[in-house]
């Protein structure tokens, strides 16, 4: 029998690079709550439409594998039937309310990662019920996520900022300010069978900008926060990060792009745009639909859309 090498058979777990940091709710009893440490990765490469997660109680060699979580995009969420929804939680209160937190990124990679995972649908089971106990005992438990202010248990709060010396209260503020969005309060689901929600506990399902920007040359209203990139020639990355100079370009972490399905080249965010090389043809990313107003509609994932990098759409 041939031996095989440890590389021929690690690609299941060899991408699970991206760590982050949350707190998940029991959907059926959002009293009981977890410190959760994800590790995620693409489902296969350039698959932006699903990462794969597993999540642990700690960061420590010991930690407890407590269970994995699915995330995809909003795009793909509406295609499930309801029956199948029941079963996703939101991310946007725990992006903007500051429960989710990647301590080792770089703030401007962070806040660009926060700005994807926005939208997007996460499916967790926790095959370890109860972290507490020796061993895993009952059935799998489905997890939720916090969806509004006065949700989350304030010693796990405290504990977790303690540990990566953060603060939640101070990243909400930043959050909201740097992605454009006011903080969204949903109430946690009634019940097992409740679909979640992104932005309001009722009505239309928007979230609510902070406030509207134009963006220079188009004349539309822009959605403050959200930024997407080009597959073209990647030797010049910029995404737009926020600052006093709203058309000045900062470089990123590449593969915290390419992971996330956020390339090089253009990128649009806080009202304003930034471009990289005399043209390129974007590969966008599922980020929401506001921000598309200036092409007239959102394209699909992955979708192919010409623009000129020339100073006049600028």
């Amino acid at each position: 029998m041939s031996r095989l090498e440890a590389g021929q058979v690690m690609g299941p777990v060899r991408n699970q690079a991206l760590f982050f940091c949350g707190f998940h709710v029991a959907k059926e009893n959002p009293e009981f709550q977890v410190t959760t440490m994800h590790y995620c990765g693409m489902r296969g490469e350039g698959d932006y439409e699903m990462h794969q997660c597993l999540l642990y109680d700690s960061v420590g060699a010991g930690a407890k594998l407590l269970g994995v979580e699915y995330i995809v995009s909003d795009k793909a969420f509406r295609s499930l039937p309801d029956d199948e929804k029941k079963y996703w939680h939101p991310h946007t209160y725990e992006v903007l309310g500051g429960g989710l937190v990647a301590p080792v990124m770089s703030d401007q990679a962070e806040i660009d990662f926060m700005t994807y995972l926005l939208t997007t649908w996460g499916k967790s089971w926790h095959t370890w019920p109860d972290p507490t106990t020796d061993v895993p005992l009952g059935e799998p438990r489905l997890m939720w996520s916090l969806t509004g202010d006065g949700q989350a248990d304030m010693e796990l709060v405290g504990e977790r900022d303690q540990l990566f010396g953060v603060s939640t209260e101070k990243t909400q503020a930043e959050r909201a300010e740097a992605i454009g969005y006011k903080v969204p309060q949903v109430p946690q689901p009634r019940s097992v069978g409740t679909i979640g929600r992104q932005w309001t506990a009722s009505g239309e399902d928007k979230p609510t900008p902070l406030q509207q920007a134009r963006l220079p040359g188009h004349g539309a209203q822009g959605a403050p926060g959200h930024s997407s990139g080009a597959s073209g020639p990647v030797g010049g990355l910029g995404p737009l990060s926020r600052s006093s100079s709203a058309s000045r370009c900062s470089d990123i972490t590449l593969s915290t792009f390419v992971s996330f399905g956020v390339h090089a080249g253009v990128a649009v965010t806080g009202g304003c745009r930034c471009a990289v090389g005399a043209a390129a043809a974007l590969e966008l990313s599922d980020l929401g639909s506001e921000l598309w107003q200036l092409a007239g509609s959102p394209p699909a994932l992955g979708e192919p859309v010409a623009v000129a990098a020339t100073p006049g759409n600028l």
